[in-house]
């Protein structure tokens, strides 16, 4: 148990998870605060959350999806953004320490 803990594995997943749930709250902060307002008037009823389709009497909730299926390309933009600033910054690292 003591090696699990000495080689950081353990630390950095907990690390990435708690980062993971506050960007995900940042997301969903952006997307329901955010975005969706600016979405609402293309909605006749004015929001997504009461968007709903009558199924054999019951009803299918599309508003939720259309909100979920939003934020999660939001995440997938941002992410996405990172990712690419990364791999730049790492391009551009190894030529800074050549000249150096």
């Amino acid at each position: 148990m003591e090696f699990f803990f000495t080689n950081g594995d353990a630390l950095s997943v907990a690390i990435a998870f708690i980062v993971g749930q506050q960007f995900t709250r940042i997301v969903d902060s952006i997307t329901k605060d955010l975005l969706m307002p600016l979405l609402n008037p293309l909605v006749s009823s004015g929001s997504f959350k009461e968007l709903k389709i009558a199924y054999f009497g019951g009803a299918i909730e599309a508003g939720n999806l259309i909100d979920t299926v939003i934020e999660a390309l939001l995440v997938a933009w941002i992410l996405f953004l990172i990712v690419k600033a990364m791999k730049r910054m790492e391009r551009q690292t190894p030529a800074d320490k050549n000249e150096g």
